[in-house]
């Protein structure tokens, strides 16, 4: 599931839309010598933490915790977030995609 800006859930967002925002803050920043475009980060939750009972409500929550840490760690980094509950034990879990080059041209460190 992906995320509205209003923080709703869809399961219907453009990932050639996705992919053309990272790219046009890449073309701002460009650099001949970046090797990384974008910071990728699985955050996984124990079933204590969410027991996956209500799917809906603990993904928007878990989307929620995700999104602070992004703002909190990289500003205003682009960024993408997919909330899966799959793999072994059907764990709760957010990849968050962020892009190497914030909105303002600098880019984040990535090592």
């Amino acid at each position: 599931m992906i995320h509205n800006p209003d923080g709703t859930l869809t399961v219907s967002q453009s990932g050639v839309y996705l992919e053309k925002q990272f790219h046009q803050s890449l073309k701002r920043a460009f650099n001949p010598k970046r090797k990384t475009q974008c910071q990728s980060i699985i955050i996984s939750f124990s079933n204590d933490e969410f027991d996956t009972s209500n799917l809906d409500e603990q993904a928007s929550q878990a989307l929620q915790l995700v999104q602070g840490y992004a703002k909190k760690y990289f500003g205003d980094a682009q960024s993408v977030s997919a909330v899966q509950c799959d793999g072994n034990g059907g764990r709760l879990h957010v990849h968050l995609l962020i892009g190497a080059v914030k909105t303002s041209g600098k880019t984040i460190a990535t090592s």
